[in-house]
């Protein structure tokens, strides 16, 4: 059960990360351009809708999938659960609120609200990760990454740098394989248990 969970884990982020390489192959120009903007650009182009919508539904289908496996065993495997839930609903919420968010400032800022939901979320989740589930040096190197991303996104947000997509491509990456690495530990130390 264990190793689905991490497996599941792993795909998620795969996905992700495949259909955004695949977007930026098909939009290049896009990274390059003086008003460079999030990810969810490659949402409402016609050239990139598709990968962007498997990018984002993809990796939280397979977080579903990989909550399901963690068992309900203990007080932290259920919260690790509950937080893959939580998780995977705000990775929706931010493809959901991608399509319209164009059409008027509210929502436009009602996007922006969920995407930093999900930024704040995933830089506490892996705090969480890191402090309470596995304290290991790789796990605070990850969380260095992340941070590292989620600072140039602040920082971005106040206007004084301009990088929002690579700001959040390290801290997708940071956390993405900070989640797979944290609870292939924990998901090992409890099958070396049993």
């Amino acid at each position: 059960m264990a190793s689905r969970s991490i497996r599941y884990l792993t795909l998620s982020q795969l996905c992700f990360f495949i259909f955004v390489i695949l977007c930026i192959s098909l939009m290049p120009d896009f990274l390059f351009s003086r008003d460079e903007g999030g990810i969810s650009n490659f949402g409402v182009h016609r050239a990139t809708i598709l990968p962007f919508t498997l990018a984002f539904l993809g990796s939280s289908l397979l977080i579903l999938k990989a909550a399901r496996f963690i068992p309900s065993s203990s007080k932290l495997y259920n919260r690790l659960r509950y937080g893959l839930y939580i998780l995977a609903c705000l990775i929706l919420s931010v493809l959901a609120s991608t399509y319209p968010y164009k059409l008027n400032k509210t929502l436009d800022n009602l996007h922006i609200l969920i995407g930093l939901m999900l930024f704040y979320y995933e830089m506490g989740f892996a705090i969480w990760l890191t402090l309470v589930v596995k304290r290991k040096r790789v796990n605070f190197l990850l969380l260095i990454i992340q941070s590292l991303g989620f600072f140039m996104g602040l920082l971005t947000l106040i206007n004084v740098i301009h990088l929002l997509f690579v700001a959040q491509v390290i801290t997708s990456l940071g956390f993405g394989l900070l989640i797979i690495y944290s609870v292939g530990q924990l998901m090992q130390s409890n099958d070396s248990k049993h």
